[in-house]
């Protein structure tokens, strides 16, 4: 015999499914719980060890079998079998004599499941004995853990757990991508998750871009690679549809939702309840909508009511209809070919904005400086007018932009005409306001006044100045 003997117990829940294990400071690894022995019988000892390192205090008998292994030159291990345990929560004595900082329950499959180093350092050595043990008292134990039997649908789905060892063939991560890939769909991604009820596990889910879904395996691997593979396998599982949306062992989701929670189904009144939102929102919609057609309706009526105004003003004659001409020439630019068309304006009027007199500078937005000021403002043709002109249109158009948070307007020139005049063009994205172009101006400075000026005209006319 060895110098050294620990002694201590493998755990298990009332059906065998899930095992005790504890993490120790000194490895960071997780073990069965053990404890070196030292005057006191074993079985004493591995109940002492179970009660220190977990909490769990034992008052059945062991079960009449060992597992004994050299874990070093000079240390022996030897484990007791104790089943029937309720799985409750487990935590190891406050400052624990054998460095024990953690302890909680793993399913037992994915234990059998894991690596000879790594997470399943400690517990590898006793594992495949545990097996056989366990394999060889079905009657006693329930069901076999590992099953050869052909299974289909959910079945297959419960038994179906990707094996790092045992896996043979194209890993899954690598089929669904090539599945994606010649059917020329997004590729699948994978993102880890936290899942509460497989705590100390890794959880992985597959997202599937398509469909805007995610489905996520409701059981953890030791390790994150295998977790990844099993999420690519619940992936393809749910596209063979060999488990629905229902299924007891995949969580399917939306994206963006927790993955690890079921969707409710919804009952009559919750369907009600969003009918009555959707109803809400609808009927909000139609109203604000109505009361914008309103608007556009009185602007509409006033406009019409100017139009009828100035169309008996060129009736009459007279300074009135001067102004309206005048006012006319400054807009006809921003008409559509066909409304130009319909203007008949009388012979030598259309030349009226092309003469670099003071009205034509005023008519193009644009006012003399000097002595001519008081005679340019005379020649305002309304209101409405003043108030546009009160300041440089360049920069009032700046302002009202600025105010709506939209981009600025873009001028362009098209150089000097063969009567001398320059012309600008301007266009406001934001505002819809393309293809007005100024008349010809003296200089570009007031070609460019003139088609900000007539770039505010229509913002007004639209109520958005």
């Amino acid at each position: 015999m060895s110098d050294d003997l620990q002694v201590g117990a493998i755990v298990l829940s009332t059906d065998c499914s899930y095992v005790a294990l504890v993490r120790r400071s000194s490895s960071n690894l997780w073990g069965f719980p053990r404890i070196t022995l030292v005057g006191k019988k074993h079985t004493e000892a591995a109940k002492q060890a179970v009660r220190v390192e977990t909490g769990v205090v034992l008052s059945q008998t062991f079960q009449n079998v060992t597992f004994e292994t050299e874990e070093q030159p000079g240390t022996t291990v030897r484990l007791y079998l104790a089943t029937g345990l309720p799985v409750t929560e487990l935590a190891p004595e406050k400052q624990c004599s054998t460095g024990a900082v953690q302890a909680a329950w793993f399913p037992l499959r994915q234990v059998f499941d894991s690596d000879s180093d790594g997470s399943g350092g400690l517990v590898a050595p006793f594992l495949a004995d545990l097996h056989r043990y366990l394999n060889s008292n079905l009657d006693v134990f329930g069901k076999e853990l590992a099953t050869d039997s052909e299974l289909t649908g959910e079945e297959l789905a419960e038994c179906m757990i990707y094996k790092r060892r045992s896996w043979s063939g194209v890993l899954p991560v690598s089929f669904l991508a090539q599945w994606a890939a010649d059917r020329k769909l997004p590729s699948p991604c994978y993102d880890t998750v936290h899942n509460p009820r497989v705590l100390h596990m890794q959880c992985v889910t597959c997202i599937l871009p398509h469909l805007g879904l995610q489905v996520t395996p409701d059981w953890g691997s030791v390790t994150t690679e295998d977790a990844t593979q099993n999420a690519a396998l619940a992936g393809i599982l749910f596209l063979a549809g060999s488990v629905g949306k229902d299924s007891p062992h995949f969580i399917t989701t939306l994206v963006g939702s927790d993955p690890t929670v079921r969707p409710t189904p919804l009952n009559p009144h919750q369907a009600k309840s969003m009918l009555d939102h959707r109803l809400q929102l609808v009927q909000q919609q139609k109203a604000q909508a109505a009361r914008a057609f309103e608007q556009r309706r009185k602007a509409w009526d006033s406009e019409v009511n100017v139009l009828e105004q100035q169309r008996k003003a060129l009736s009459k004659g007279g300074p009135q209809a001067d102004d309206v001409v005048k006012q006319i020439a400054c807009w006809q630019a921003d008409m559509p070919p066909t409304e130009q068309a319909a203007v008949q304006l009388p012979k030598g009027v259309m030349s009226f904005p092309v003469l670099r007199t003071r009205a034509a500078s005023k008519a193009n937005g644009f006012a003399d400086r000097g002595s001519a000021k008081k005679k340019a403002q005379e020649d305002r043709p309304q209101a409405e007018l003043q108030k546009a002109q009160a300041k440089n249109p360049i920069q009032e158009l700046k302002e009202i932009l600025d105010r709506h948070k939209w981009q600025q307007a873009e001028y362009s020139f098209h150089g000097q005409q063969d009567d001398g005049g320059h012309i600008c063009q301007i266009t406001v994205h934001d505002a819809g306001i393309t293809g007005i172009v100024s008349q010809p101006c003296q200089n570009q400075r007031a070609a460019k006044a003139s088609a900000a000026s007539q770039a505010l005209s229509q913002l007004v006319q639209q109520g958005m100045a």
